[in-house]
């Protein structure tokens, strides 16, 4: 859904599969230090793909090895990162020009 070929439609459909792998994280039974430590990895992994997700769905053009469907030509307008953080419940996801750094 998110590999090198996406689409929005797809990019909203891995967002969707995400969300669900981390609402029935949920309801895991923790039966030792190392089950609880494999649950906060997973909802580490499933933070970061809905944050790579995000960024994703925001760039409007294909880009190298990142190739939207809907989206196939280069733009010089998305010539930058995004820059991404997690506070609380909180995501940031902010995009820097090049010409900005």
């Amino acid at each position: 859904k998110a590999s090198i070929v996406k689409s929005e439609d797809s990019l909203l459909e891995a967002m969707e599969q995400i969300t669900t792998i981390h609402y029935r994280s949920g309801s895991c039974s923790i039966h030792s230090s190392s089950d609880l430590r494999r649950l906060y990895q997973l909802r580490s992994y499933l933070v970061a793909a809905q944050l790579l997700l995000n960024c994703s769905r925001q760039r409007k053009e294909s880009r190298g090895a990142f190739y939207r469907e809907d989206y196939p030509e280069t733009d010089a307008r998305w010539t930058g990162s995004f820059f991404c953080s997690k506070q609380s419940e909180e995501t940031s996801i902010k995009f820097v020009f090049n010409d900005q750094k």
